[in-house]
């Protein structure tokens, strides 16, 4: 039987030659086209997280160690986050950033649960949560005032003691705050105030909710629930030090 090398008498390719070009063009075309789709990927995602096209230098920042962290441009500054921490950018229809969504577990997980990747925040119940919210600041009423001049208006009587020395005040039927109370208390890091619902209702979890300046521009509103009112003092210090992580000071 003749032998060919490759072609044809004519010079033509021969049948096997075909495929085999055939084939390399298939996976030549596949692997581009896969390239393709994750560099789309990476950038619809760097621009989720508002991430520019060079790599962030981000020291100082430790939330977990190894992990993540990404740069996140809101209103003119750079939020730091963690990955464990992100729940979700929102943003208006004109795309620009609104809030900032974040977690932590709580109670506190144990040392081995911090080095884990089981349980990523937007997966934590609001029973087990403390929910942070960053947003730019909309009211120039401080909490203080309201505390003082607004929530009087409505409340229901003689303020009684709450647990972990709050103080605790109810609001009368009938108001915009029916089925909440307001507890106050004072910590190292600020003045604390919670209006908290009065219990669980069909998907919607008796949340207490918190606000604290974070900066000249931002307001940090936070949530947790009611059944952590004990642990009122330590979310403060929690929330302390994520405010302070995402928002290390200048030159860190």
């Amino acid at each position: 039987m003749a032998q060919f090398d490759g072609n044809t008498p004519d010079g033509s390719p021969d049948g096997e030659t075909y495929a085999k070009a055939g084939r390399h063009r298939f996976w030549t075309a596949l692997m581009a086209s896969i390239g393709a789709f994750c560099a789309v990927v990476a950038w619809l995602y760097a621009k989720e997280l508002g991430i520019s096209g060079q790599k962030a230098e981000i020291t100082g920042v430790g939330v977990y160690g190894g992990e993540n962290i990404f740069p996140v441009g809101f209103d003119g500054e750079t939020f730091h986050i963690a990955e464990r921490q992100f729940i979700n950018i929102a943003r208006s229809a004109q795309s620009e950033v609104t809030s900032i969504e974040l977690a932590v577990p709580w109670p506190p997980p144990k040392l081995a649960f911090l080095t884990s990747d089981q349980r990523p925040a937007r997966t934590l119940s609001l029973h087990d949560g403390l929910f942070i919210s960053i947003q730019r600041r909309t009211s120039s009423v401080s909490a203080e005032e309201r505390i003082k001049g607004i929530y009087p208006i409505y409340y229901d009587g003689a303020a009684d003691t709450g647990p972990a020395d709050l103080v605790r005040q109810g609001f009368r039927k009938g108001t915009v705050y029916e089925d909440q109370e307001l507890y106050v208390g004072r910590s190292d890091a600020a003045s604390a105030h919670y209006l908290c619902f009065l219990r669980d209702e069909h998907l919607a979890p008796a949340l207490c909710r918190g606000e604290r300046a974070s900066g000249d521009r931002f307001t940090a509103v936070y949530r947790f629930h009611r059944s952590h009112l004990g642990d009122w003092q330590s979310i403060e210090d929690t929330l302390t030090d994520v405010l302070a992580q995402i928002r290390p000071p200048q030159g860190n």
